[in-house]
C-alpha cells in the first residue's frame, strides 16, 4: 500500500469551536445549502458535540453517499452506527434510487457518555436518537435495527435479507480481533462483486489500527479482493473500499 506524504493540519483548519468550547465538524456549504429533509437533519446532527470526531465527516459522508448512488446496492449492512451520521447518508442515497430493501444496521447502541473529545456531553439511548432523525428525514422505512454484539446478530439479520449483501460498511469494533471477526461474519453473505467499506484505516491519524491490520494481514494476502485506499479530508481517518472478485 502506498504511503502518502506527510500532511499537517492546523486545528482551525479541521474543526470549529462553539462558545462552550465543544469541538464540532465544520459543515460545508454543499450540505448547509441543501434543503432536503435528510440534509437539514444531518446539519443538526453535526452540531451535536458527540459527532466529532467519531462520526464520518461531512466530506466523507458525501463520498459514502456517492458510492451508494453509483453502486446502487440492494442489500446493505452497517456494522457500527454510533449516532447515526453514516446511516443517514446511506439511507438518503438509497431513497434516491427507490431501493425496496433496507439498511440492516447493527450496533450495541450503548449510552454515550463523557469522553476526552467532548467533555461534559452525553447521548442517552442513541438508537432512539437515530430513529428520530430518520423519521424527521422521512427515511425510517429504509433502516432496520439489530441491537447487540455483531457476532451474535449478523446471522439473525441475514434471515431478513432478500439477497446477498451488495455493500457492507464495517465501522464497529476497531480492534484487530473485533474487525477481523466482523469481516469473517460478513463474508459468507457477501455477493460476488459486492463491496466492503472500512472506516478509520490510517492509524497515524485515527489512533486505531484494527481496520488497517485486517486490510494488511488478511485481505491483501488473498487473491479474491481488490482494495482501494481513499485519503479523506478534513481528517485523514480514511476509507478503504474493498471489492470481492470471487469466493
Amino acid at each position: 500500500m502506498n504511503k502518502k506524504s506527510n500532511r499537517s493540519f492546523l486545528k482551525s483548519e479541521i474543526i470549529i469551536s462553539s462558545d462552550n468550547h465543544d469541538n464540532l465538524w465544520k459543515v460545508p456549504g454543499f450540505l448547509l445549502n441543501n434543503q432536503e429533509k435528510w440534509a437539514q437533519t444531518l446539519v443538526k446532527v453535526y452540531q451535536h458535540p458527540m459527532s466529532f470526531p467519531g462520526s464520518v465527516s461531512p466530506q466523507m459522508g458525501n463520498l459514502l453517499r456517492a458510492l451508494i448512488l453509483n453502486i446502487e446496492p440492494v442489500t446493505v449492512m452497517e456494522i457500527g452506527a454510533y449516532i447515526g451520521v453514516s446511516t443517514l447518508w446511506i439511507a438518503s442515497a438509497m431513497a434516491e434510487y427507490t431501493c425496496k430493501e433496507r439498511i440492516h444496521c447493527i450496533d450495541l447502541f450503548p449510552d454515550h457518555t463523557d469522553n476526552p473529545w467532548c467533555p461534559g456531553t452525553t447521548l442517552i439511548n442513541p438508537k432512539d436518537y437515530i430513529a428520530r432523525n430518520l423519521r424527521n428525514s422521512h427515511l425510517e422505512d429504509l433502516v432496520k435495527f439489530y441491537q447487540g454484539d455483531s457476532q451474535l446478530v449478523i446471522d439473525k439479520a441475514a434471515e431478513d435479507f432478500s439477497s446477498a449483501i451488495d455493500f457492507a460498511f464495517i465501522d464497529g469494533d476497531h480492534s484487530l480481533a473485533g474487525c477481523l471477526a466482523d469481516l469473517k461474519k460478513v463474508e459468507p453473505y457477501l455477493n460476488e462483486g459486492g463491496y466492503l467499506l472500512f472506516h478509520d484505516v490510517f492509524p497515524r491519524h485515527c489512533g486505531v489500527d484494527g481496520p488497517f491490520q485486517v486490510l494488511q494481514q488478511e485481505i491483501a494476502s488473498r487473491g479474491n479482493y481488490e482494495i482501494c485506499q481513499i485519503y479523506t479530508s478534513p481528517l485523514n481517518f480514511g476509507f478503504a473500499l474493498v471489492r470481492k472478485l470471487s469466493d
